[in-house]
């Protein structure tokens, strides 16, 4: 009897419960449903609290944790390596791919991230010889397939599984005019923008509230410029918001604002898609892949604060418009679905297993 297959799956897990951590956890979750032993490495592993304000102690402490980690991709009939761009690839992703070839495992390389092409810009020799090492590459979009086709490399699309079937599909356009942005507060997601854009609302829909999930460094900076542009008193910036209490907040959404700089795949508007709310975007990276204009969203170039605006105006105003972008958007949910998912990696785990020892 031929024993389950058993992946070491090289990732952040979390917290946070978002972003590459929430797509790791979905993943390792859904294949040990399926019968798959998932070995979990992570990258991202704790330290002891007294160490943690030792921002050199700190790293080089979670760096040798992550390394002594690695030793259960002996174990594995494969090494599933999640990986971005920056420092992180050299730290988290190098290490497992040569320790997989090393111990003779089968290495797929799970790339992620909307900063691959400036990435592969700056490093593209080192990284394509890291890449040559993986037995199989894989990405998320077609976008970053592209992004790799351009430096010769040939990546195998997988969508990300999202928790789908969490969203009950609602009727936007009878709601509230409630704009929900649910990224985090970083300079890369450019929260900056959507207060702007929600300015260019509020002057034509007065009424009219943001709401703002995610944290990070950038909070101060964007509490003082709602204050500036005046829209403080409808803004109410919620802070890290549990991931299983994300359905309620799209239930109360009209529209979903997302105005990342770089950006892949992000699962906010995967779930704004099943639940039924229209999105406003910048076309950033993959988001133009993912993000038909005019048909399963809106769209404007990255730091278009005026015509975001206007597209929200548009959206309060116009509810056959807001129900017609949520109609075609919920249709494309099928592709994300674990159905259609979960038997691709299982036939590429498969196809590569004859490789390992």
């Amino acid at each position: 009897m031929t024993r389950p297959l058993r992946i070491a799956l090289v990732a952040e897990f979390p917290p946070p419960d978002a972003g590459m951590p929430l797509q790791a956890r979905l993943l390792c979750d859904r294949l040990e449903r399926d019968g798959v032993q998932v070995l979990a490495v992570r990258s991202n592993p704790s330290v002891p609290a007294p160490v943690r304000p030792l921002r050199g102690i700190r790293g080089a402490l979670r760096w040798a944790r992550f390394l002594a980690a690695c030793r259960a991709i002996r174990r594995a009939d494969a090494v599933h390596v999640f990986a971005c761009s920056g420092l992180s690839f050299w730290l988290y992703a190098l290490p497992p791919v040569l320790l997989g070839r090393r111990w003779r495992r089968a290495v797929i390389l799970h790339y992620h991230g909307g900063g691959a092409a400036r990435f592969l810009r700056r490093w593209g020799p080192a990284v394509r010889a890291v890449l040559r090492r993986a037995d199989r590459v894989v990405v998320p979009s077609g976008y970053l397939r592209e992004v790799f086709a351009g430096v010769g490399v040939d990546a195998e699309v997988i969508s990300n599984p999202a928790e789908v079937g969490r969203y009950r599909f609602g009727d936007a356009a009878a709601r509230p005019p409630v704009v929900l942005s649910c990224r985090n507060l970083y300079a890369v997601y450019d929260v900056a923008t959507a207060l702007r854009a929600f300015a260019v609302l509020r002057q034509a829909v007065p009424e009219a509230r943001l709401l703002v999930a995610g944290d990070g460094p950038e909070r101060p900076a964007l509490q003082r410029l709602a204050a500036r542009l005046g829209i403080q008193a409808a803004v109410t910036f919620l802070g890290q918001v549990p991931n299983e209490r994300m359905p309620e907040l799209f239930a109360r959404a009209r529209v979903l604002l997302n105005t990342p700089r770089v950006d892949n795949l992000p699962g906010s508007v995967i779930e704004a898609f099943a639940a039924g709310v229209p999105v406003v975007s910048t076309a950033a990276g993959g988001v133009s892949w993912l993000v038909r204009d005019g048909e399963t969203g809106l769209l404007a170039p990255v730091g278009e604060y005026r015509t975001l605006g206007r597209h929200l105006v548009r959206l309060m105003r116009e509810p056959d418009t807001v129900r017609r972008l949520a109609a075609a958007a919920h249709a494309e949910i099928g592709r994300f679905d674990w159905r259609r998912i979960g038997p691709r990696w299982r036939a590429l785990y498969e196809r590569l297993r004859p490789r390992a020892a």
